[in-house]
């Protein structure tokens, strides 16, 4: 089944900062630590990102997210 396009994927602004970094390679931890929320918060952002894109693969997400959003990573990303 093809992933939806952007435009049929309405994210939130805290779901979309979550999809950003598990792509710039962020644990669940790491991305709670960065956004002062619990690591439940993150977990919760990531279950509604995986029913809007219709799938349960973090692999699938991420691609996702490269194709879509602006995505960089730079040499002063913490958990890398």
């Amino acid at each position: 089944m093809p992933m939806p396009s952007f435009d049929a994927v309405k994210l939130t602004n805290c779901e979309r900062a979550v999809l950003v970094a598990l792509a710039r390679g962020a644990s669940l931890r790491q991305i709670a630590e960065s956004q002062h929320r619990s690591t439940k918060t993150i977990s919760n952002h990531c279950d509604r990102l995986r029913a809007k894109l219709g799938t349960d693969s973090k692999g699938l997400m991420i691609r996702w997210a490269l194709r879509n959003l602006p995505v960089t990573v730079a040499e002063e990303d913490d958990w890398r």
